[in-house]
């Protein structure tokens, strides 16, 4: 997620884990709640904490405190004087478990600043006690230097059957955060077949010009010039760009994925690993492919197409750019009317729609997708010493964060990114199992089947559809969940047509991966920028070389291990 999707909640808040957080898993449509034991009445111990019929801790008393890092990022929305530190989330575990929230650092998860923060943290030994890291091989190192706490014998004791439910549903998301068999964490339980790359292009600029949307690279081309030179915005000066980048060319969004994606490139991160055709291990940079598109973006930089100064803009400054009317189109992924594209939402009241990526002739569409056994992690400081304080706060929020909420609920807990104040985020994979559901209600016009949180959806988009709604959540779950939406490109267009290829990469990841990751990502943002800039093609031969001579090799021979060809 991402991703950067919003969530939202069920359950009403009043209902707090002494009275919920321990009874059976229920069958649909009641809402998932926490396991079976702590249903019991609560009980005083003679140390104040309140306990259940079985001694465990319902709710410390006094509270204890316990320290997390924010994500912070511009969608994000404080309500009714609510800070990071005393929130709709932070006065809930207070209210219910006795644990008191302090934040320890805030940092932007969107330019990096928040993962550099964390990897400082990590070097000086002063982690907060709940740590949300994006990086697996931040959560590795900080095992291999013993500050992340087994929760292994915690969480069976005091997870949620929902939440037990889930270890067994998902068992690649559990072995990616566990090491000899010992948990050591939790994150995101993955499908991610939604969770490919698309062209984004405004609504408005194709309108003005009477023109509709590219399904091959030529005609990209075609709307990317027409887009700069034939005044879309209709103010009669020279100030736009046909197709937005950002510097460091491989982010979630104003990337290149899509552009490489269109010339069989499956592009995604630090380059999707898989096998060939041919049988053997390799990686997405290292396709024949990649020359043309890199040629056709260097055509794209030499017509005046792209920005001439996209070499120093970075995602935020795209963001700007975006907001001000400059870009008419951007690759990127499937949440993009939460992120950029809500931008221009607020400023010009212009929508955006997504199509799929256009492809180059001679070649197939392929679309790289993470591994379902990754995401973001969410572990425990190895010196705190009250562990089920951590799994208290899971089976909270997943008790009130799911399907069936209703909408007043989410209202409080989950609309405008409230569910980000919240140290921990758990969620199953949304759009998977959603999107066919909410597809059938908007084919059929009927949702009275729907549950709370679907019902939700399917108010909000048929609302921005019939004018009725313009708030940013309407507008985001409409870019996602609307017939021919984002969601419905990745999981009607791009998975049935066999577009889709997956990191081979899961819970077991290459030692040699850890040590050149960065080093190979910076390799291919400066040699593909370079052969953007000059359209010297023979410098690809020479990045191949490079990248395989300087740690890649190394991966793809001890990939070839880990995961032997079946």
């Amino acid at each position: 997620m991402k991703k950067a999707v919003a969530f939202f909640l069920a359950i009403l808040s009043a209902c707090s884990l002494v009275a919920c957080s321990k009874s059976e898993s229920p069958a649909a449509p009641a809402a998932p709640t926490a396991g079976t034991a702590q249903q019991a009445a609560p009980q005083e111990s003679a140390g104040g904490n309140v306990l259940d019929e079985n001694g465990r801790i319902v709710k410390f008393d006094p509270p204890i405190d316990m320290t997390w890092a924010v994500t912070t990022s511009a969608v994000m929305q404080f309500k009714n004087g609510d800070t990071y530190d005393n929130n709709i989330w932070s006065r809930k575990y207070l209210e219910d478990h006795g644990i008191n929230l302090k934040v320890a650092f805030t940092a932007d998860g969107t330019s990096g600043a928040y993962n550099d923060k964390l990897n400082m943290q990590l070097a000086s030994g002063d982690l907060p006690d709940i740590v949300h890291s994006y990086q697996y091989d931040l959560f590795k190192n900080a095992y291999n230097a013993g500050y992340v706490k087994d929760i292994t014998d915690t969480y069976a004791q005091y997870a949620s059957d929902y939440l037990l439910e889930c270890q067994q549903k998902y068992p690649g998301s559990f072995d990616y955060v566990s090491f000899d068999g010992r948990l050591h964490g939790i994150s995101f339980f993955n499908d991610n077949r939604a969770g490919g790359t698309l062209l984004w292009i405004r609504d408005d600029w194709l309108e003005n010009l009477g023109l509709s949307a590219p399904k091959t690279i030529d005609e990209l081309y075609d709307l990317a010039y027409a887009f700069t030179f034939n005044d879309p915005d209709g103010n009669g000066v020279a100030d736009t760009f046909g197709l937005g980048i950002n510097k460091d060319l491989i982010t979630d969004y104003t990337t290149i994925y899509g552009l490489l994606s269109g010339f069989g490139v499956p592009a995604e991160g630090d380059g999707t690993y898989f096998r060939g055709a041919d049988g053997k291990m390799t990686n997405a940079y290292l396709q024949p492919g990649v020359a043309d598109a890199l040629g056709f973006l260097n055509k794209l930089y030499v017509d005046g197409i792209l920005d001439p100064e996209f070499t120093v803009k970075d995602a935020n400054v795209m963001q700007e750019d975006i907001a001000s009317g400059k870009i008419g189109m951007a690759f990127g992924r499937q949440w993009g009317t939460w992120l950029p594209w809500n931008l221009v939402l607020e400023a010009d009241g212009v929508t955006v729609h997504s199509y799929p990526v256009p492809v180059a002739t001679g070649y197939e569409r392929k679309v790289g997708i993470g591994n379902d056994a990754g995401g973001e992690i969410f572990f425990l400081n190895s010196k705190f010493k009250n562990p089920e304080a951590f799994v208290l706060l899971c089976n909270t929020f997943s008790s009130v964060y799911n399907m069936y909420m209703t909408p007043e609920v989410s209202s409080i807990y989950a609309d405008d990114e409230q569910y980000r104040f919240s140290p921990v985020v758990l969620t199953e994979p949304q759009e998977p199992l959603w999107q066919p559901v909410l597809a059938e209600a908007f084919r059929s016009g009927n949702s009275t089947d729907l549950p709370a949180r679907l019902l939700n959806h399917y108010t909000k988009v048929s609302g921005f559809e019939s004018g009725e709604m313009r708030d940013s959540e309407a507008y985001g779950l409409w870019g996602q969940y609307a017939l021919g939406a984002s969601v419905d490109i990745c999981l009607n267009v791009y998975a049935k047509e066999g577009n889709l290829v997956q990191n081979i990469i899961g819970a077991t990841q290459p030692e040699s991966q850890s040590e050149y990751r960065s080093l190979l990502e910076d390799l291919v943002k400066q040699s593909f920028t370079d052969v953007i800039l000059t359209g010297d093609l023979s410098k690809v031969d020479s990045f191949r070389s490079s990248w395989l001579s300087i740690g890649g090799q190394q991966i793809l021979d001890e990939l070839d291990a880990l995961y032997p060809a079946k």
